[in-house]
């Protein structure tokens, strides 16, 4: 049940909007209708222009039961495909009541297979790209700092496939972070402080993550690939089993941290980045001078290294690190690993601890 995989549009539901795109050009009216044959198949139909009773109240309902019909068929097959039904769907669908509207609904439902088949696209690049990039490593300890770290077509490929089911999880950390921001600096008129508490929001707004299933099924499915490729590797070289298997270990608790970092914190970046002229706005009108590296979007600059694990310090709190020297509150509360943990991060931490007790490498 865990695995990642997007099942492709079903050649019915390609049927039905070819259909549905053919007979808009034949002249009928948007209204869908469907009954079953003698042998028990759903037939669809559009009534015709050329009918001067369709659209007509009698028409309207003796064809109720046809749309209910029509209605039904509809959601079985978005179902069997896994397509979600959206709104837009819901309304131009046909039902007992409303005769539906055809042409969006054909609109509606290309877009819908479109974004399914791009979405098979993007998971077969990133799965294959992951394999690559773990052959790369040959499960040698100097290689683990660097793995998936660069920037390539796998990883963009990786942000994208997540960036619609992410994006409402960023926005709203960026939200809570952006607010305790400029209710700290209109109170206290501190860019400091301001910055610290923005930052303290953002890691309390870490707590009510929920992350979609889809990613913890891909995450999942990339803890298996390095189980498989740490036993190939073993099998090649056997004298080197410790090593590979210690890799392997450090691979996978990286996981959810690579792909979460992929597709949350640009986002979040983005959003804050979008805030930022409300918080120098709003100084302006408080007459407060922020430093040049006041601004929401470095907020994300402490969580990257919390995340990254970064056990170089300096890199969060060095004196060549102008966002600390700038802010000198907001740096304490940074060194402080009482304050800045990830301890909240419920979802996080659960994931990671599915992952090590699913894909022990002792059970292959």
């Amino acid at each position: 049940t865990n695995n990642f995989s997007v099942r492709p549009a079903s050649t019915e539901i390609k049927q039905f909007i070819d259909k549905l795109d053919k007979s808009s050009k034949s002249g009928a009216t948007t209204q869908i209708h469907a009954e079953k044959n003698t042998e028990g198949k759903i037939i669809f139909s559009r009534a015709s222009a050329n009918n001067i009773k369709a659209g007509t109240l009698s028409d309207h309902l003796k064809h109720s039961t046809q749309r209910q019909v029509a209605r039904d068929e509809i959601k079985r097959m978005l179902k069997d495909s896994g397509i979600e039904i959206t709104d837009n769907i819901k309304k131009a669908m046909p039902s007992f009541k409303r005769a539906g509207d055809a042409n969006s609904l054909q609109i509606f439902l290309q877009e819908a297979v479109t974004e399914r088949d791009n979405l098979i696209k993007l998971t077969n690049e990133v799965k294959a790209g992951f394999k690559d990039e773990l052959k790369e490593t040959k499960f040698r300890s100097s290689q683990v700092a660097t793995f998936f770290r660069n920037t390539t077509e796998t990883t963009k490929a990786l942000a994208k496939m997540f960036e619609a089911e992410i994006k409402p999880i960023s926005n709203s950390s960026a939200k809570i972070a952006s607010d305790a921001t400029l209710r700290s600096l209109s109170k206290n008129k501190d860019p400091d402080l301001a910055m610290r508490s923005g930052y303290q929001a953002f890691l309390g707004s870490l707590s009510s993550i929920i992350l979609p299933d889809s990613f913890k099924a891909l995450c999942i499915d990339m803890a298996k690939e390095i189980n498989n490729s740490a036993v190939e590797a073993i099998q090649m070289e056997p004298g080197r089993a410790k090593e590979i298997k210690e890799v392997a270990e450090s691979l996978k608790g990286m996981i959810v941290a690579i792909v979460f970092l992929r597709v949350f914190t640009p986002q979040v970046t983005v959003s804050l980045s979008l805030n930022n002229k409300q918080m120098e706005d709003s100084a302006e009108k408080l007459g407060v001078k922020l430093n040049g590296t006041s601004k929401l979007q470095r907020l994300t600059v402490p969580f990257l290294s919390l995340i990254n694990n970064a056990q170089d310090m300096a890199k969060v709190t060095g004196k060549d690190v102008a966002i600390y020297d700038d802010h000198p509150k907001f740096k304490n509360f940074v060194i402080d690993k009482n304050l800045n943990n990830l301890d909240n991060f419920t979802a996080y931490h659960e994931l990671n601890a599915q992952i090590q007790a699913e894909n022990s490498l002792s059970d292959n």
